[in-house]
C-alpha cells in the first residue's frame, strides 16, 4: 500500500467500474468468502478515501482498494483502539456478528455485510485524510494496527427510525420481504444488538431481493452499557421467524458455537512475513475475548458471552415450541 489519497474525478470514476455486472445480487456485487480473502490478506492499495460522514477526523472511512489484478472493492475502515477494546468499537464483536449469521442463513440472506479483521502495518498505514492523528499501534510491542473492513454496501437506502425500519404492511403481504425482515430480526436478537442508531442499519432498494442490513454491531453481545439511540432490535419484534433459520439453530449445540465464535481471527508474527492472518487454532484463553501469547493474537467470543449466545437460542426455540412465536 501506499500512502496517498485521491479526491479526483478520475477517483470517484473507480466506483463506477465496481457496480453491478456479473455480480452476486444488487446489494453485495461479489461472494463473501472472494471479498473475505481479499480484506484478509490480498495486498492492495488505497485510492480513494473520505471520512464515512463527511467529517474530518472520523474514525472510520470509506475507502476504495485496488487489487493488483484490478479488482476495486469499497469499504468501511475501521481502525482498533489502543488495547483491542473500547466501548461502541469492539472489533471483535464486529467479526464475531458476522461470523454469527452464517451458523443459519444461507449467503444470500446475509444480514451483515463481509466484516474481517486485518492487521496493517504502521509503515503502510494509510493517511486517509489531512486531520488523521499520528497513528499509533494497537498493542504495544507489535508495530501494527487492527483494522476492521467491512463491505460498502451498494443499492440501499439510508434505513429509517428503528420502530420504522420494517414495513409491516408489506410483512404481511410479500413473503419474500417477511423472509428478509424477519432473519434480520433473528440476527439482532441473537448478537443482542444494543444500539439503535438510524445509520446502523440499511434496506436494500432492490425490490426483488429486500434485504435488511446491520453494519454497526459494536455494542452487542455481552458488551457494557448501551447506546443512548435505545436497543429496539435487541428484542424479537416480528411476529413470525422462517422455519429453516430455525431448525437450522436447533441443531447447534454449545460446543459448535465454541468453534466457529471462539477465535474468529488469529494473527501470528512471521520473521520473513510479518504479522499476517492465518486459520483459527486451538483458543489460547477461553474466558478472554483478546488474547496475546508469544508471536500469537487471537480475537473472538469469551466463553461467557457464548454461553449467553447458546442461552438466547434456547429461550427462542422454547417460545417456538410453545407457540409465542410462529414459524413460517
Amino acid at each position: 500500500m501506499r500512502r496517498r489519497v485521491l479526491h479526483t474525478l478520475a477517483a470517484f470514476s473507480l466506483l463506477a467500474t465496481a457496480s453491478p455486472g456479473a455480480s452476486q445480487d444488487s446489494n453485495i456485487l461479489l461472494p463473501s468468502p472472494v471479498i473475505e480473502g481479499r480484506f484478509r490478506s490480498d495486498p492492495f492499495e488505497v485510492v480513494w478515501s473520505k471520512p464515512s460522514r463527511g467529517i474530518p477526523g472520523e474514525r472510520t472511512h470509506q475507502v476504495v482498494f485496488a487489487y493488483e489484478d484490478g479488482t476495486q472493492i469499497k469499504a468501511k475502515w475501521a481502525p482498533a483502539p489502543r488495547g483491542g477494546s473500547a466501548f461502541n468499537n469492539e472489533p471483535r464483536l464486529e467479526v464475531a456478528a458476522y461470523e454469527v449469521q452464517k451458523l443459519f442463513l444461507d449467503e444470500s440472506e446475509y444480514v451483515v455485510p463481509p466484516t474481517v479483521a486485518r492487521c496493517v502495518p504502521i509503515d503502510e498505514y494509510p493517511q486517509l485524510d489531512e486531520a488523521d492523528a499520528r497513528i499509533r499501534p494497537t498493542f504495544n510491542g507489535w508495530d501494527v494496527v487492527v483494522v476492521v473492513l467491512q463491505y460498502w454496501l451498494w443499492d440501499v437506502d439510508g434505513g429509517a427510525e428503528a420502530r420504522e425500519l420494517i414495513d409491516w404492511d408489506r410483512f404481511d403481504q410479500d413473503p419474500e420481504y417477511a423472509r428478509h425482515a424477519a432473519n434480520f430480526n433473528l440476527l439482532t436478537y441473537l448478537i443482542r444488538h444494543r444500539d439503535s442508531n438510524q445509520g446502523n442499519f440499511l434496506r436494500s432498494k432492490d425490490p426483488g431481493h429486500p434485504r435488511l442490513f446491520s453494519i454497526d454491531n459494536g455494542i452487542a453481545f455481552e458488551s457494557m452499557g448501551e447506546s443512548d439511540r435505545g436497543n429496539y432490535w435487541e428484542r424479537i419484534r416480528v411476529p413470525g421467524l422462517p422455519r429453516t433459520s430455525i431448525e437450522r439453530l436447533r441443531s447447534l449445540g454449545q460446543e459448535d458455537l465454541r468453534r466457529a465464535l471462539g477465535v474468529v481471527a488469529e494473527f501470528q508474527e512471521h520473521e520473513s512475513a510479518g504479522i499476517v492472518s492465518v486459520q483459527p487454532t486451538a483458543n489460547l484463553s477461553p474466558e478472554e475475548g483478546i488474547r496475546r501469547q508469544g508471536r500469537v493474537l487471537q480475537l473472538g467470543l469469551t466463553d461467557f458471552e457464548i454461553r449467553r449466545l447458546y442461552d438466547r437460542i434456547q429461550r427462542l426455540l422454547r417460545d417456538v415450541d410453545r407457540g409465542r412465536l410462529e414459524v413460517f
